[in-house]
């Protein structure tokens, strides 16, 4: 529903960073608007259920793109056997529950991976990704220091292009976004007991956001710098599916 409400609301100057839907604040960028718009001119099962069925229909890519980085046979048997184990598992249940777009940015990324595993050109994936939800673009460095600066380059570009496009739909709003709302960590429910990043426990532990002082930077800095030099050794030395679960986990360790 946020993101239909976000669809909606896209070309509606600052109202899509200003009002809320359903007591939620929209935290995307302007483009991933953009993208929400086509199903908010639907009734709202029916763009649940297509919604749905589009996250499952990823998940199976990012399935079968595992299982080829892993150096396995991507057959239809092994890949419905591992979508049906990973529907068990807590983030995949969850983001089907919430209808959140995780498994679309999953697919988009390990697309890419696998790609610049084999020195292909890569980075459009990690670019479109990056566009919708900021957190992908960790994949950036790392194919930078896996020497894949080609791929980093085209996922630039591509995030760049995909703001513009954010830009020229709803120049307020993505005046708004860029200049102060995207460094509004407040407007993220950290708190919530389901957020076992580092930074979600130090809230929790010291009693709020505000109670958490800028030494937690030397932490986040500490994770990143040693994730993602743990990431980059692995895809050096052909391991690109641990190197994109070390990067992947690293970003929500943030």
């Amino acid at each position: 529903r946020v993101y239909m409400w976000g669809g909606h609301n896209v070309s509606h100057g600052t109202l899509l960073y200003t009002g809320k839907a359903n007591g939620h604040w929209f935290t995307y960028p302007p483009f991933a608007a953009v993208v929400f718009a086509p199903i908010s001119v639907l009734p709202v099962i029916p763009a649940q259920v297509l919604w749905e069925l589009a996250s499952v229909a990823a998940f199976a890519v990012a399935c079968a793109t595992t299982l080829k980085l892993a150096g396995w046979h991507a057959t239809r048997t092994a890949v419905a056997t591992v979508l049906a184990a990973g529907l068990l598992l807590e983030p995949v249940y969850h983001t089907l529950l919430q209808g959140q777009i995780n498994l679309i940015l999953l697919a988009l990324v390990l697309a890419d991976v696998w790609r610049a595993s084999r020195d292909r050109p890569a980075g459009i994936g990690v670019g479109l990704a990056a566009a919708l939800k900021l957190t992908p673009a960790i994949f950036v460095v790392l194919f930078l220091l896996a020497r894949r600066s080609r791929a980093a380059l085209t996922a630039v570009a591509t995030f760049v292009a995909c703001g513009l496009v954010g830009y020229l739909v709803a120049p307020a709003a993505s005046r708004l976004y860029w200049t102060h709302v995207f460094y509004e960590t407040n407007r993220i429910d950290a708190p919530y007991i389901g957020n076992q990043s580092p930074y979600g426990a130090a809230i929790r532990i010291f009693g709020g956001a505000d109670h958490v002082g800028h030494w937690y930077l030397l932490v986040s800095v500490a994770v990143g710098v040693a994730g993602l030099a743990a990431a980059a050794a692995f895809a050096r030395h052909g391991d690109w599916l641990t190197a994109a679960a070390v990067t992947g986990t690293t970003s929500l360790l943030e």
